[in-house]
């Protein structure tokens, strides 16, 4: 397994619950996923947003190298796969950099706006609780959507199935509101999902070219990566606020 290698573009491995060394400071925290904010909790101001930086929604290539972040995506992708019943998140594909600038670039800058610039409000106590924006989310599937409709000959040609549309949660409801721990377990899986579904439309169509046949067998597709080698951290400290001003 070539993780630790930030330049190269190539990697392949499974997702593996790795036990991290007997160090407080590098055992990652245990993720939990609690559920729905209660709106009687807090009051909403509409069309209230601000920007958020958590540091593992990066790319895998700008992080690659830290196996904290490493072992808390692990965390953060059970809890979601457990609590949303997706399964598959344990075998998702996500994009390397190649294909994250050079061919899919539109669709991976509006997946980081979604995960960036959301809609925030305050509980009794103070503490800030997060969901995303429902007019960028709805600007990212549309594109998703005629990403795979543009793909979808070539994907039938090469004998695989439609990859379904990512879900946000379990049932794709984007109007709650959720605390910053559950809002990075839900946004780690979401950003999972998109990515394994722009690698699935790549894959179909370099399959449908017939030469994906050689490469794939070597592991040695330029887009082929593995659910562990993307990383969040956790907690609701992970999560930090830029700024608290409507983004426009």
């Amino acid at each position: 397994m070539t993780e630790n290698n930030q330049n190269e573009d190539i990697h392949d491995s499974t997702l593996t619950t790795n036990t991290p060394e007997n160090d407080n400071e590098n055992i990652p925290p245990i993720f939990e996923y609690q559920g729905l904010t209660d709106d009687k909790m807090f009051k909403q101001e509409l069309g209230k947003t601000t920007r958020i930086e958590v540091p593992t929604f990066q790319p895998i290539y700008e992080i690659c190298q830290n196996k904290f972040l490493n072992d808390c995506r692990i965390e953060a992708l059970e809890a979601g796969a457990n609590t949303f019943d997706k399964l598959q998140l344990f075998n998702t594909k996500v994009l390397s950099k190649h294909l994250t600038y050079d061919v899919y670039l539109e669709e991976t800058c509006l997946l980081d706006k979604v995960l960036s610039e959301v809609q925030y409000a305050a509980t009794p106590d103070d503490t800030m609780i997060f969901a995303v924006d429902s007019n960028l989310f709805s600007r990212l599937l549309k594109r998703l959507l005629m990403v795979c409709k543009r793909a979808q000959d070539s994907i039938l040609l090469a004998g695989m199935a439609i990859p379904k549309t990512p879900v946000w949660g379990c049932d794709g409801d984007i109007g709650k509101f959720h605390c910053s721990n559950d809002f990075e377990i839900l946004g780690v899986c979401f950003r999972a999902e998109v990515k394994d579904f722009l690698w699935k439309i790549h894959e179909g169509i370099e399959f449908s070219k017939g030469s994906a046949f050689d490469t794939l067998s070597n592991n040695a597709n330029p887009g082929y990566r593995t659910a562990e080698q993307e990383f969040v951290a956790a907690g609701p400290s992970r999560i930090k606020v830029l700024c608290s001003q409507g983004l426009g």
